[in-house]
């Protein structure tokens, strides 16, 4: 594994990343939704090794095999990793495109999931 740059990852995530938050309905909570978020990143076969070395360096997340389009998705799901590690990182090293926006508005709707 090799650690990678930290701007590489922003950058690479500012092209092919998604924010993605997904409301359903579930009657057996209290809300009647569950809301489920992740960072996904999704690339070609041949770009495998790519996403080992970003979760490498990142420490969080799991790699997905998509047998129909056959591509890899690097995905990070879990709330603590979303907000411990995800959002400080594009904090810091922050998006340049629309992907901005929509990471502004995933970090709110992360902070009130911890809620």
């Amino acid at each position: 594994m090799k650690k990678l740059n930290l701007w590489f990852i922003t950058g690479l995530a500012d092209a092919e990343s998604s924010f993605v938050v997904n409301i359903i309905k579930d009657n057996t909570r209290s809300t009647k939704y569950n809301t489920q978020a992740s960072f996904e990143l999704n690339l070609n076969k041949k770009d495998k090794v790519l996403l080992e070395n970003i979760k490498y360096t990142l420490g969080v997340g799991n790699i997905y095999y998509n047998s129909y389009d056959k591509t890899y998705k690097f995905k990070v799901s879990n709330i603590n990793d979303l907000s411990n590690v995800i959002i400080p990182h594009f904090k810091k090293y922050y998006l340049i495109t629309q992907k901005r926006i929509d990471f502004e508005l995933f970090s709110k709707i992360i902070k009130i999931i911890k809620k």
